[in-house]
């Protein structure tokens, strides 16, 4: 029901604004083909151009043309039905085209309320209906027809074609990813959101009671022995090294970013078993469209907004399950990575960029006094391979933003470490050409860019959606020679390993 709830819960923006959603949309698709977009945006910035030059003076004459005089004719008798009201003043007087004298309309009774000047009547009524019927007529003229024919109709035909590709590749987990989600849930390894997944480190081991421990072992190791062996066997792989003094402790985190069209816990597998190995994953959820884009749900303040949130329940549960140092008055520091899969990942690069150009460090102080931050390290998977949508993060001088030349972005060019690991049956993600590889390594530090394949891998085997890609129409993936679950644990392995040690 929860799930249900939240998916509704995401639907609400896109009716409520469905203005500013078209505007997300169109900045979202022409990000990765502006060409084939420059002309039917120029189109729709020229129509509303026209819109907006014919809105006034259309409405200012149908507010005229509706206000009629009040009188005795009954040529202008209105249905008592007809919602209206009084105006009175001589500007309406002037402009209203039922005030002209030739058409005799002024009223005839000493009675009549009606004020006047001469013979001309001041009071006029406001019809409603007719109001409206001026209305259709305006946005059923030949004028109308042809500025959204003409000027909307290319940019929407090309919004509306892209969704339905969209709708038609959605894909969601399996139902062993949903039930293995399920299990983690109740055991408190995952808590779920409207806008991300925590996916936390394995809970340590209860130790043994002192008699119990003490009564197992021989009878001749005293109570200091079995006090230093539980010292030692106390590690675990979600523990950060114990801080000593004039160090504090560092937890390393990823955020992930999913892919084209996928439902976010369709990466429950991966992310599971990253926080198996002593990582904590936030994946993000781009529900309802699935778009990875800034204005979508991958932005720089969609980003403060996670470090915040999940940052404050990473810690209380290290803190709750004692995995981190306790008696160091050291503040704890969460270092977040940024990944992503696919479409995810062409995001990350893309947020990194803006990162750079930003003037400020992107770091948030938690309740308890630590620290939230984001980390030099970007991982991305099976993405990278249309370097023309890769920007350019190498950091040399010509390249970079002129307000910041002495680097105090949120991520220093000189500093940023990237993993690209790629799969060797990927038909969507990779290179047609060495031209293509190299195009892409001189966007990126040359240093510190790992470029990994996985033999035998393929798209869909980042995530744990095969089952559903497969029903797909528009599947165009290649087909793994490889398990699923060693796909898996390759891509973890080496994430893991290079976050810890890279």
């Amino acid at each position: 029901m929860v799930p249900i709830i939240s998916n509704l819960r995401s639907w609400i923006p896109i009716f409520v604004r469905p203005c500013s959603t078209l505007r997300k949309l169109v900045e979202c698709f022409s990000s990765y083909d502006p060409v084939s977009w420059e002309t039917n945006i120029e189109l729709f910035e020229s129509g509303k151009r026209l819109a907006w030059d014919m809105i006034f003076p259309i409405v200012v004459l149908q507010i005229l043309g509706s206000l009629k005089p009040l009188h005795d004719s009954s040529l202008f008798v209105l249905d008592s039905a007809t919602p209206s009201f009084r105006v009175d003043g001589a500007l309406i007087h002037m402009l209203s085209p039922y005030a002209s004298p030739s058409l005799g309309l002024h009223s005839t009774s000493p009675s009549s309320p009606v004020q006047s000047i001469g013979n001309i009547p001041m009071s006029y009524i406001f019809d409603f209906s007719y109001f409206i019927r001026l209305s259709l007529l305006a946005l059923l003229s030949p004028v109308t027809m042809d500025i959204i024919f003409n000027y909307f109709a290319p940019l929407l035909n090309s919004v509306f074609s892209r969704l339905k590709i969209a709708t038609i590749s959605r894909k969601g987990p399996d139902a062993i990813t949903r039930n293995s989600l399920s299990r983690r849930v109740k055991n408190g390894r995952v808590i779920r959101h409207l806008r991300y997944d925590l996916y936390l480190p394995p809970k340590p081991p209860v130790p043994p009671k002192m008699e119990t421990f003490v009564s197992e072992t021989r009878r001749d190791v005293g109570p200091r022995a079995v006090n230093n062996d539980l010292k030692q066997s106390s590690s675990n792989p979600g523990r950060t090294s114990k801080s000593s003094k004039g160090k504090r402790n560092s937890i390393h985190s990823l955020i992930f970013f999913p892919g084209f069209s996928i439902h976010h816990s369709a990466y429950a597998d991966v992310a599971a078993r990253m926080s198996d190995m002593g990582v904590p994953v936030a994946v993000v959820s781009l529900e309802p469209l699935r778009l990875a884009h800034r204005l979508l749900g991958t932005g720089v303040n969609d980003l403060k907004r996670l470090l915040k949130l999940a940052g404050e329940e990473v810690v209380q549960y290290y803190k709750h399950h004692n995995l981190v140092d306790r008696d160091t008055e050291e503040p704890v520091i969460l270092d977040w990575a940024l990944g992503g899969h696919s479409m995810g990942g062409y995001a990350a690069f893309y947020l990194v960029e803006e990162l750079m150009g930003m003037n400020e460090k992107v770091s948030m102080t938690l309740s308890n006094g630590s620290i939230s931050r984001l980390s030099n390290h970007l991982v991305v998977w099976a993405a990278g391979p249309f370097a023309n949508l890769v920007p350019n993060l190498r950091g040399d001088s010509s390249s970079l933003p002129l307000h910041i030349p002495q680097y105090k972005s949120a991520v220093r060019p000189d500093s940023l470490r990237v993993l690209i690991i790629l799969a060797s049956n990927d038909n969507i993600a990779k290179f047609q050409s060495n031209g293509q590889k190299e195009e892409l390594l001189s966007k990126l530090p040359k240093k510190t860019t790992v470029l990994n394949m996985i033999h035998g891998g393929n798209h869909a085997g980042f995530g744990s959606y095969d089952t559903a890609s497969k029903k797909s129409k528009l599947n165009i993936d290649g087909e793994r020679d490889i398990p699923l679950e060693v796909q898996h644990i390759e891509a973890c392995s080496q994430t893991v390993h290079f976050l810890l040690r890279y």
